[in-house]
């Protein structure tokens, strides 16, 4: 099959797919992308959809979707009245932080929780080191650390050294 190839220098489309039940465009390759947007201005890449996700990624071993920049997030989300990113595995965290001098995962609210952590079983929030102060809390005007029980202690500590 001959590639295809498409210019608009005006309005409208390069190159254009349709189909009424199958792949509008469908772009393959042995070894590199399969499909590759660019702009010099505008948006490289973008998927619509009135029903279902915009854009959607599948891997067997890589990552289902994958973002980089070199100045910005490596991937936004944003939404009006769900989470702006959503995390979920079935084994694994949902969600994870990386960073090498950095903090791992960063939140910020103007008037909710900063972060919030919930578990019907587990503990709700958990924060470990090795070699310093596993949860750290700091306020201008309150208690850095506060813990309200229902049925225990607001906040107990322990330690196992000598």
């Amino acid at each position: 099959m001959p590639p295809v190839e498409g210019d608009d220098d005006i309005v409208g489309y390069g190159v254009r797919g349709f189909s009424y039940y199958n792949r509008g465009v469908l772009g393959q390759s042995i070894y590199g992308e399969g499909v590759f947007g660019w702009s010099n201005s505008g948006i490289g890449v973008r998927g619509w959809s009135g029903g279902t996700d915009a854009v959607s990624g599948y891997s067997d071993y890589g990552k289902g979707v994958y973002g980089e920049s070199y100045n910005n997030a490596g991937v936004a989300g944003f939404s009006r009245y769900g989470y702006g990113v959503a995390g979920e595995s079935w084994t694994s965290d949902g969600v994870k932080g990386k960073s090498i001098d950095g903090t791992g995962v960063y939140a910020h609210s103007d008037k909710g929780f900063g972060v919030h952590g919930n578990s019907p079983d587990g503990f709700g929030v958990r924060g470990d080191s090795g070699t310093n102060v596993g949860v750290y809390g700091v306020s201008s005007q309150e208690p850095g650390v506060k813990g309200d029980s229902y049925y225990k202690f607001g906040v107990l500590g322990g330690s196992t050294a000598a």
